[in-house]
């Protein structure tokens, strides 16, 4: 045998046993991923839960906004009683435990009445008590403004800023859909 023809055998050799021991390592690797796999799915983190704390501050945050507007619109309600949407708001406004001021918004009092009877039967049902929210008519005042506070701002909202600064921005260009007026060369 000489000694070229040994070399390629051993080098034929020493591929086969590296191709051996990389066959080797991928399967081990598959079969730890698989068992990581069971292992998370198995833990509490893997699948979430309600005590999250990433959950308890999207609870909280959602508490405050519905406590914060503090009103039933026509959408909370289906046929005279609560909907879904209406039951979830009302448990997020009495989640802060203290007694609370809901609004009904402006309907005619055939309709108030119905929906009052509605919120007490859903506060009984729940076990919160009629005392613990005050059930008023009309919209709530602290989610709305004065039309004159923001018809006060109109005129800084609709300027460009360079109207402002005793300039045109738009003289000259024909942004406007006139032509320009500079003396070069154009057609009158």
């Amino acid at each position: 045998m000489t000694l070229r023809s040994a070399f390629q055998i051993s080098t034929i050799g020493l591929f086969m046993v590296a191709l051996f021991l990389n066959w080797g390592c991928s399967a081990q690797h598959k079969q730890d991923m698989k068992e990581a796999e069971q292992r998370a799915k198995s833990s509490d983190d893997y699948w979430p839960s309600e005590t999250h704390s990433w959950q308890q501050i999207a609870d909280a945050q959602a508490a405050a906004g519905a406590q914060d507007d503090a009103s039933l619109s026509s959408d909370c309600f289906t046929g005279g009683k609560l909907n879904s949407l209406g039951r979830e708001k009302l448990r997020l406004v009495l989640q802060s435990g203290s007694s609370s001021v809901l609004y009904l918004g402006g309907n005619d009092d055939a309709t108030n009445n119905l929906r009052r009877s509605a919120i007490d039967a859903y506060l009984k049902e729940t076990g919160a008590g009629t005392d613990s929210l005050v059930v008023k008519s009309g919209f709530n005042p602290r989610t709305s403004t004065l039309a004159r506070e923001n018809i006060s701002r109109l005129p800084r909202t609709e300027s460009t800023g360079a109207e402002t600064a005793g300039h045109d921005v738009n003289a000259g260009t024909g942004a406007r859909g006139g032509t320009s007026t500079s003396s070069g060369g154009g057609s009158q």
